[in-house]
């Protein structure tokens, strides 16, 4: 495998992980209680 083929490799596992952490502990302006006006529920 080249170096450009493992960078890019790389690349597109890092970003699918971090896409993947990212919203585990997302919280709603609805569950979070705190909605603010003007703004969907």
């Amino acid at each position: 495998m080249a170096i450009t083929s493992a960078m890019v490799l790389f690349a597109v596992i890092w970003f699918a992980t971090l896409f993947l952490i990212l919203p585990i502990r997302l919280k709603t302006q609805a569950e979070a209680g705190d909605i603010v006006p003007g703004t969907p529920r």
